[in-house]
């Protein structure tokens, strides 16, 4: 009978521990899609993971963007990740499509696992060309791009593509 007690409250204990835990990382849309995710972000850019050092609660990944898909990027970007279960890990050495945020003062940039970060690798052939060619945001309607300010960019970006003016490759 005790250690019934005893693993019910470990159990419970559990639990509450764990919910402590998942209500310091924003919530995400429980079934969005990696459009939907690169739909929200200010940034994406295909680049190589250079490094990685811890800055407080966030690890910095320096990263040498080879292709910008929503704005363009200086040639070394330092962008933020959480270190928290919201956060995304990336190896050095390995290529990635990488969204995020950037601030609207200054060149920070922030990402976690509410936007499309993905090795590189492992994006679908077909998904990368439909990403390089700029028809990826072309399926989104206008309604679905202006819940905010955020989107701005890339209500521009998808105006230039239906306009035929190809995407920055820098």
């Amino acid at each position: 009978m005790k250690p019934t007690i005893v693993t019910m409250i470990c159990l419970v204990l559990l639990c509450v521990l764990s919910e402590a835990r998942g209500r310091r990382c924003k919530k995400c849309p429980q079934y969005d899609t990696n459009q939907k995710k690169l739909c929200r972000a200010t940034f994406a850019t295909k680049g190589i993971i250079k490094s990685q050092r811890r800055v407080g609660d966030k690890i910095e990944y320096t990263v040498k963007p080879n292709y910008n898909f929503i704005i363009k990027l200086p040639s070394i970007v330092k962008i933020l990740s959480p270190t928290s279960e919201c956060g995304v890990f990336l190896s050095t050495g390995y290529e990635y499509l990488i969204s995020g945020v950037k601030s609207r003062y200054g060149n920070t940039y922030e990402t976690h696992n509410c936007f499309w970060n993905d090795q590189w690798i492992d994006i679908p052939a077909n998904t990368q060309t439909e990403l390089t060619n700029g028809k990826m945001y072309a399926r989104f309607p206008v309604s679905t791009l202006l819940k905010s300010d955020n989107d701005v960019v890339f209500n521009i970006k998808m105006v230039a593509y239906a306009l035929g003016v190809p995407p920055s490759s820098t």
